[in-house]
């Protein structure tokens, strides 16, 4: 589920999210899905956007070998 694997990934806060949307699903009470759906894409561009920067940081520039 996006909430367990975006907990696995320390992404706490989409995790919090996805278990959010995940309980108004189950309540039967759909009106707020479309802004929590909302919500949950803003989480997970996020969290690509931090994952991209992250290995980005982590690629060895040319040139810096032995350095």
């Amino acid at each position: 589920s996006l909430k367990g694997i975006s907990a696995g990934l320390g992404a706490a806060a989409l995790s919090q999210l996805a278990s959010r949307l995940n309980k108004t699903c189950a309540s039967g009470d759909y009106a707020p899905v479309a802004e929590q759906l909302t919500e949950v894409e803003q989480g997970m561009a996020a969290l690509q956007e931090q994952a991209q920067s992250f290995f980005r940081s982590t690629q060895e520039k040319p040139g810096s070998a032995g350095r």
